[in-house]
């Protein structure tokens, strides 16, 4: 437990070197000297870092804890979460803003390597199983949106560097949580989650992008079904008045739908037969309401 303490102190100065250094010269050594393994370390860590700090076992005094919540409230004053802030301060969601400053770093440097292992991928695709469409609805509108944002954005800084020819590195029960985020995340059309939406889609196309076997897991008519019903309200949207921000936003959902649909046509004859019975069920349903 006081390794936990340690390691969340670290991993807070390692996103403060990053955050200053504009020479790109401690990317590397983040990358190669021990850091991501600590990294690792943190995401099975969840429990609030306050009640670690309280906790007995880390036989703290008083005026030591104390310290410690004003530095906790650095952290939250700090630009770590772009401006949000969490729920709940863990060595999880420090690990992952960390990680996800990293692997952007990364790909702007032109490293296209592998640099996540198998084990952070899988432990990536658990922080997201909560937000699958088979999850309660209720639950998935009041999580913390950072729990489905950095774990998307680190997954898509990740497949921009993957060769499309490689074996892909998630086992197919991983890939299946990860198709049934796109409408598990679609349904919510809360506004924290729209940029959420738009880097889902992203990495669904990354990984798609001339992967057949991919593209056959992906392409269930529950995600057709989203993908049609997102495209359709955007294209509305789109027909009435809007600012120019919100008509870009707009936009980018319907491109990135349509493409990714494109990429279950192209590559999928059994997404094909999916969007068949997804947008059935969709014109069904919309009838219905009509």
């Amino acid at each position: 437990m006081a390794l936990q303490i340690v390691h969340f102190i670290l991993c807070f100065i390692v996103w403060s070197f990053l955050d200053e250094d504009t020479s790109s010269q401690i990317l590397p050594l983040v990358h190669k000297k021990g850091i991501i393994p600590m990294l690792d370390s943190m995401l099975d860590s969840t429990r609030d870092i306050k009640t670690i700090v309280k906790d007995k076992k880390t036989n703290m005094t008083k005026a030591a804890q104390s310290l410690y919540l004003e530095f906790c409230d650095i952290i939250k004053s700090s630009k770590i979460f772009g401006g949000k802030e969490p729920k709940a301060l863990s060595p999880q969601i420090l690990a992952l803003a960390v990680l996800d400053s990293v692997m952007k770093g990364l790909r702007r440097a032109g490293f296209m390597g592998e640099c996540l292992s198998e084990a952070i991928l899988k432990k990536l695709v658990r922080v997201l199983e909560p937000f699958q469409m088979t999850a309660d609805l209720e639950k998935r509108k009041q999580a913390d949106p950072l729990f489905v944002e950095l774990p998307v954005s680190i997954l898509e800084s990740y497949s921009i560097g993957r060769d499309s020819t490689q074996d892909v590195r998630f086992p197919e029960r991983d890939l299946d949580i990860l198709a049934n985020i796109v409408p598990g995340v679609m349904q919510l059309e809360l506004n924290d989650f729209q940029p959420i939406q738009l880097l889902i889609l992203r990495l669904h196309i990354n990984l798609t992008n001339h992967r057949p076997d991919i593209c056959d897991i992906f392409g269930k008519p529950s995600v057709i079904k989203a993908l049609v019903s997102t495209a359709n309200s955007r294209f509305e949207a789109l027909a009435g008045p809007l600012e120019e921000e919100a008509r870009l936003i707009q936009l980018d959902m319907l491109v990135l739908s349509l493409a990714l649909m494109i990429n279950f046509a192209e590559m999928s004859d059994s997404a094909g037969l999916s969007f068949v019975e997804g947008t059935s069920c969709y014109h069904t349903s919309a009838s219905l309401r009509s």
